[in-house]
């Protein structure tokens, strides 16, 4: 009896709609049994059947099931009750009239778009009933998801671990998240930094490069952590704040100091009547030397890398938004720790490897002061115009190239010192041609960045610029009129991981071909002006890089900001989820 059921059920069907002029006017089944689905929340999907008049679905026939395993995980779908109908042939059954609701859990999302299949069969009312119907739809997967896919820390990810309050998974997560920092653009300035500190003393010993390293490394954490709560609790950009003219210069110049200790014009101490004050025991070099060592670590560690990471902004964020300084507070110190681990190795290194005399210490030494002057260089660089940066740069491969010997008088013919002299003459003729090419117009400036291959500048064909959150809301009202989605990076010309970033992922041609799909805007903060507060205040931005998301009616799209260097696949696989969304709307 039920083999005779489904024989009606499936094959009769399809008899009735062969001859569908003999029984009137039939709708094709798109049409009568429109079907749709979305996403609801980060935990559903939600599927819509609009139902033509006089038509209807059978309950028995509709499932609902993954077309391939991408990770996602279904829940248990439960069908609505139907409406109960009775035939001979049949028997008792059930049908949806009119709309179908059915809500879609989702256990767990995979990385890529899920593709759900749904089965389904329905019939116009006392006329003919259609073939079984199988359709494929995708739907993609919340930003969020997207985001938990990318090896480094979100700032989801993070301001969820901190609001578990489990401190010891807390601490140790952000010494491992400063670890990885550590490896950035933004911390690896500060290596030739504490080398050089090092190196400017006499007679090293291991231990004593043990402590100052540690020392260093303590001034850049509680700087960090004073300065991360400080900037929390008032809302504003302490980096930024600290790139102003003056802030700089000082700092250059206390760059060209530890060069010329390095070049052994003077040993790296303070200052003996302040070391009087602060020490009066035996060893008074020795303590200000510390002293001095800690208040390098503090100031570097604002100066030389201006620029946030997830798990930086999301401890910001959460001490904002809670008012928790003592958690968020130490996971800021314990990033910061985690971030000088690799500049503990490195001054410890540096102290064991010099601690033997001779003339190649002394050329290890002149290395890492030249490294200084250069230092300077990239710091001033930011607040200076371009013409004069040219000229610094100019002078140094030249004082480099002079120095280094490329017109002393041969004293020996050693394959050496023949060496020697050439590698000193490449500089002279490099720092003549740059001050020449400079000059005349034919090459920029350097960036003020970590080595590159090439130059890096505003990309106008890519970016609207703005300065202002009026420029910033207009394109905003453009992007809703033309219904389309936003995407805007905090930029600023002393961020590090900002030129890293103009170097790499947005010369990605497949990121840049995405781009083309949302009103991309660059938001410049370089200037610490009120247009600048204002702009990061709109989106509570801390400091660059920084990257927002809009949807097409200009609201901000929840879970989606990224903060720090992202690179080139990760960034496009967020941008092709987005546009996707919108490009089905």
């Amino acid at each position: 009896m039920k083999s005779i059921k489904y024989f009606i059920l499936f094959l009769f069907p399809v008899l009735l709609l062969a001859s569908g002029n003999l029984l009137g006017a039939i709708l094709p089944a798109d049409e009568a049994f429109k079907l749709t689905a979305q996403r609801l929340n980060n935990s559903t999907i939600q599927a819509q059947w609009d139902i033509a008049e006089g038509y209807h679905l059978y309950k028995s026939e509709i499932s609902i099931s993954l077309d391939r395993n991408n990770g996602t995980v279904l829940g248990q779908i439960t069908l609505p009750k139907g409406i109960p109908e009775h035939s001979h042939v049949l028997g008792d059954y059930e049908v949806y009239k009119k709309k179908l609701i059915i809500d879609i859990p989702i256990v767990k999302w995979g990385k890529n778009n899920t593709e759900l299949v749904f089965n389904y069969q329905g019939c116009k009312e006392s006329s003919a009933c259609y073939p079984p119907v199988t359709k494929v739809l995708s739907i993609a997967p919340p930003i969020a998801t997207i985001k938990e896919s990318i090896s480094s820390p979100t700032l989801s990810s993070t301001q969820n671990l901190l609001a578990s309050g489990n401190i010891l998974l807390i601490l140790t997560s952000f010494f491992v998240f400063g670890v990885f920092l550590s490896l950035t653009p933004c911390v690896l300035p500060m290596i030739p930094i504490l080398v050089g500190i090092i190196m400017g003393q006499k007679d090293i010993k291991p231990f004593k490069a043990f402590t100052l390293s540690i020392l260093y490394v303590l001034g850049v954490a509680v700087t960090y952590t004073l300065a991360g709560i400080i900037t929390a609790m008032l809302g504003n950009s302490v980096q930024a704040i600290l790139q102003n003219f003056w802030v700089i210069l000082v700092c250059s110049l206390i760059f060209v100091l530890l060069s010329l200790s390095l070049f052994g014009l003077y040993e790296l101490q303070l200052p003996s009547s302040l070391m009087n004050n602060l020490n009066k025991a035996s060893q008074k070099t020795q303590k200000g030397t510390y002293i001095g060592v800690f208040l390098m670590g503090a100031i570097s560690s604002l100066i030389v890398s201006p620029c946030v990471s997830a798990p930086l902004a999301g401890a910001l964020i959460y001490i904002a938004s809670t008012g928790n300084i003592f958690l968020g507070g130490s996971a800021l110190f314990f990033l910061s720790l985690g971030m000088g681990v690799l500049l503990v190795i490195a001054g410890i290194t540096g102290g064991k490897l010099f601690l033997k005399t001779g003339m190649w210490m002394v050329s290890i030494r002149y290395f890492l002061g030249i490294l200084m002057l250069a230092m300077a260089i990239w710091l001033i660089s930011r607040v200076i115009p371009e013409s004069v940066t040219n000229t610094l740069w100019a002078i140094l491969l030249i004082g480099v190239g002079y120095y280094a010997g490329a017109f002393e008088p041969h004293k020996g013919d050693t394959a050496w010192i023949r060496f020697r002299k050439f590698i000193a003459f490449l500089f002279l003729l490099c720092g003549i041609l740059f001050a020449v090419f400079a000059l005349t117009g034919h090459i920029r400036s350097i960036p003020s960045s970590v080595p590159q291959t090439s130059v890096i500048s505003y990309d106008d064909s890519l970016f609207n610029v703005v300065t202002n959150t009026s420029e910033l809301q207009r394109l905003i009202d453009k992007a809703i009129k033309e219904q389309t989605p936003v995407f805007i990076d905090y930029y600023a010309d002393w961020c590090t991981a900002c030129k890293e970033m103009d170097g790499t992922t947005f010369k990605n041609l497949d990121v840049r071909h995405a781009l083309k799909s949302f009103i991309a805007i660059r938001a410049d903060i370089t200037k610490s002006d009120s247009d600048s507060v204002k702009l990061r205040e709109k989106y509570k931005v801390f400091a660059p890089p920084y990257f927002i998301f809009l949807d097409n009616k200009g609201n901000l799209l929840p879970d989606s900001a990224i903060a720090g260097f992202v690179s080139a696949d990760d960034l496009l696989g967020q941008l092709n989820i987005i546009s996707s969304l919108y490009a089905q709307n």
